[in-house]
């Protein structure tokens, strides 16, 4: 295999058993990782298990109005965290990253962001604001191997404002949306004042 894969011009590195694997992954940051279910001293589904878990989400919550737990390690837990668990609470979810995209190579990025969202069993609108903090593995396909979530602000709107706020959020660009494009439309509502704030505020200080 090894052969096959040099002659197609791809760089091989090997490992001695699992445990060994496990270091050279960590070190190497390789595009494929290739694993035997048989292997010395650590098998490959444990070797699996343990890349798995080296992503980090870091939740920091300065408001009561929405809570997350603190610190979550591993894919599968931050999925259950901000995926399902979170789908089955909220719905009518947008979130703006407040800048332009990193480059593809970076090594950390950081941005202000906005998120808008509903209550599925009350009704009750919740806008955000927050900082966000990635963290990247190095090598030719970076993969995100911490991601802290600030919370800075989240207010609670009653379930009739949605209209309006849900025509706010879905008429901006998706994903990547700049501070001025963001709060050209706002609603006039004074519930949104933090939000506005705190977001104006980032803007001046960089």
């Amino acid at each position: 295999l090894r052969v096959r894969l040099n002659s197609q011009g791809y760089e091989v590195v090997t490992a001695v058993d699992g445990e060994d694997a496990l270091v050279r992954a960590r070190e190497l940051d390789p595009d494929l990782v290739l694993l035997d279910v048989m292997m010395p001293k650590l098998d490959g589904i444990s070797v699996l298990k343990e890349l798995k878990q080296d992503a980090k989400l870091v939740m920091l919550v300065k408001t009561g109005a929405i809570s997350f737990p603190p610190v979550v390690n591993g894919l599968e837990g931050i999925a259950d965290v901000l995926v399902r668990r979170f789908g089955q609470t909220y719905e009518n979810v947008y979130t703006f990253c407040l800048a332009q995209p990193p480059s593809s190579d970076a090594s950390a990025f950081s941005c202000d962001w906005l998120v808008g969202m509903s209550g599925k069993a009350e009704g009750e609108v919740r806008v955000g604001c927050g900082r966000y903090d990635w963290v990247f593995s190095n090598g030719p396909a970076p993969l995100v191997t911490q991601l802290t979530i600030t919370i800075e602000e989240m207010v609670v709107l009653a379930p009739d404002e949605l209209s309006l706020v849900m025509g706010w959020l879905s008429g901006l660009p998706p994903t990547w949306c700049g501070l001025q494009t963001a709060f050209l439309d706002v609603p006039r509502n004074k519930a949104l004042d933090p939000i506005v704030n705190y977001c104006k505020q980032q803007h001046r200080s960089e």
